[in-house]
């Protein structure tokens, strides 16, 4: 931690400053809180332009550029996370305006320093979690794709359905576009199954591309993989299904209907599973009973 950076709370005086505004007025009502909640944007614009003892007599929207090392400000931003206040849009704005092709301020090589910043704090262990996120979502606005072996990383070695960090990362492969195709095929192999389940949901994106003459060509590994990870993960037709469905291919009809027939399928597996057969052209199975299935009863009683 630098102890000579301030750790300036801008979210908390900013919503001193509007409810100091709302006092003036006299705003106390639903109504006027309404019409304080419209205002906000104003108001902010207003605080950021307004000098602040606290900044030295400096306004908000001038305080960080003073500094154009984005080493420093990745770790003032790390301190902010790891005293557990909220890190200042203006902090984020100024690493990603040192970083950006239309920063006419800095040089080529500044810029390139920049991004190789955000790249050594996305990759360090101690870099706080929610400060990783807060990078990954700045090399997206960046469009900068060189995260990519890392992200697909991530991604391989996936522990459980729910992690923000993984998913964002997803996100930006996906944003990256459909140069990712290569290198997210290559990792399939390596990655668990959670990894994979992850890796195909991007895949989906890139399926169908158009080459040289406008020609619709598409990648059959990838339905192949899709196919496979619906019959390896019984337990999950559900989620492997959809990615059928989100392929748009009619060939995984027969795949999908002969496990509507042979799979103990439960109400939401076979709703979806009868969902992608409809997207994809074909004709909707039979629907058997329902009755004592826990996820058709809970259904039926948040309708009733």
């Amino acid at each position: 931690m630098n102890e000579n950076l301030p750790l300036y709370d801008f979210d908390g005086e900013f919503q001193k400053f509007a409810l100091s505004y709302a006092n003036a007025k006299g705003l106390r009502t639903d109504r006027d809180m309404d019409k304080l909640e419209e205002l906000l944007p104003k108001l902010y614009l207003r605080f950021i332009n307004k000098p602040s003892e606290a900044l030295d007599g400096l306004a908000p929207a001038l305080y960080f550029n003073q500094f154009a090392d984005p080493w420093v400000l990745l770790d003032w931003m790390c301190d902010y996370e790891l005293a557990g206040i909220p890190t200042p849009d203006l902090l984020t704005e100024r690493i990603k305006k040192l970083s950006s092709d239309d920063n006419e301020e800095e040089d080529e090589g500044k810029k390139n320093g920049a991004e190789d910043a955000l790249m050594e704090y996305l990759e360090r262990p101690k870099t706080p979690y929610v400060a990783r996120l807060t990078i990954v979502s700045m090399l997206i606005d960046l469009k900068s794709i060189r995260p990519l072996s890392v992200y697909i990383d991530w991604i391989k070695g996936r522990q459980g359905k729910r992690d923000d960090l993984v998913d964002m990362a997803a996100d930006a492969l996906i944003e990256m576009g459909d140069c990712v195709t290569e290198p997210v095929l290559a990792a399939m192999e390596k990655a668990n199954s959670d990894g994979q389940a992850t890796f195909l949901d991007i895949l989906c994106n890139f399926y169908e591309r158009s080459d040289a003459h406008g020609k619709t060509i598409r990648d059959t590994r990838i339905l192949r993989w899709a196919i496979n990870l619906f019959l390896a993960h019984s337990e999950e037709t559900a989620l492997f299904a959809s990615y059928l469905g989100k392929l748009g291919d009619p060939s995984a009809i027969p795949v999908l209907l002969d496990a509507i027939r042979t799979r103990s399928l439960n109400y939401l597996d076979f709703i979806e599973a009868r969902n992608a057969v409809e997207a994809l052209g074909g004709d909707a199975p039979e629907e058997p009973s329902w009755d004592g299935d826990p996820f058709y009863e809970s259904l039926k009683s948040i309708r009733m």
